[in-house]
């Protein structure tokens, strides 16, 4: 992401909605005086949606403590995601139901075996 935001929209919540990156801050402030909004330094962090926008100080800031919580939350071991991913499209269920012959699993880089076998190593 480059040195500066346009910021031009944002949420209730105070997250942005809408905005542009700028590598110099005079083509933020050209693209804020056509559509709106305020230019920013950028707060830095990979992930804009944990920026906090200040509209009244026209300033954004990064939530790394949210972002470090939602990480630390978030399932992160193999068995987890590969359930995950596979029941999350039914239409991988009802295929797998049908083509159940453990060599395909649709939508997955596994065989049948594989995941059996996974499940049973990280049990």
């Amino acid at each position: 992401m480059k040195a500066f935001i346009a910021m031009v929209g944002w949420t209730g919540g105070n997250r942005p909605a809408k905005y542009q990156d700028f590598d110099v801050e005079a083509e933020a402030d050209a693209h804020v005086a056509v559509f709106g909004g305020f230019s920013s330094p950028n707060p830095g962090g990979g992930d804009p949606r944990y920026w906090i926008v200040d509209a009244v100080a026209k300033t954004l800031t990064y939530d790394s403590a949210q972002e470090a919580a939602d990480i630390a939350a978030a399932p992160n071991n193999r068995k987890t995601r590969l359930i995950e991913s596979f029941f999350a499209d039914p239409l991988n269920v009802a295929l797998w139901t049908a083509v159940n012959n453990g060599n395909f699993v649709p939508g997955s880089f596994y065989t049948l075996p594989q995941i059996k076998q996974i499940l049973r190593d990280e049990m």
